[in-house]
């Protein structure tokens, strides 16, 4: 994976020439990122079974990753379940990088808020600390009626982009309108991230 990263810091500064970027990048594949989405990945074994009898279901599940930033997460499961993946931002960028990194996951731009999630069997947002209860809740509400949802979050209030911190799993389980399946928590140091898997 670090070649790959490094292949393609080596493209974007040539190309953009945008240090920033280099930090994002760098940022998003860090072992905090790593170990959490390994987390994600190891946590959806069951449920990868169950949505082999999803309804109207044809070839093999769906899973898509909201604000899925350059693709890591869809990465884990594509390796993992052989699933098709798709990862969407609402940062064109994110998919000119994703691309470069895990050609093996479908990119595409949009904003949730635009996103049609009907077709997925799996959704995942691990970014709800960026995302308002509103926008989380009404994505939900859109969904196949047996989908299963994967949202994290955290207590991690000190960054300036994280609008939606919630202060305990439970305060994070309570905010989603989700028939909960099983929920959990980790902790990285200097936060604790919350994860909340439900239909």
């Amino acid at each position: 994976m670090y070649k790959k990263v490094l292949q393609c810091i080596r493209s974007v500064v040539n190309e953009y020439s945008d240090i920033q970027l280099v930090d994002s990048i760098l940022n998003s594949v860090n072992d905090r990122q790593i170990e959490n989405k390994k987390w994600i990945t190891k946590s959806l074994e069951r449920y990868y079974e169950t949505v082999k009898e999803f309804p109207d279901l044809e070839g093999l599940p769906k899973t898509v990753i909201a604000a899925g930033w350059y693709g890591l997460t869809g990465h884990f499961i594509k390796e993992k379940y052989n699933t098709e993946v798709t990862s969407f931002d609402m940062d064109p960028m994110c998919k000119i990088v994703g691309q470069k990194l895990f050609p093996n996951v479908r990119f595409q731009t949009s904003t949730i808020e635009e996103f049609n999630f009907k077709q997925y069997q799996i959704i995942i947002c691990t970014s709800c600390e960026h995302i308002s209860d509103k926008v989380i809740n009404d994505f939900i509400a859109k969904k196949h009626f047996a989908s299963i949802v994967v949202l994290q979050s955290n207590n991690y209030f000190s960054i300036k982009d994280h609008i939606n911190c919630k202060n305990s799993l439970l305060e994070f389980e309570n905010s989603v309108k989700l028939k909960t399946l099983w929920s959990g928590q980790k902790n990285f140091g200097e936060y604790d991230r919350y994860m909340v898997i439900g239909l």
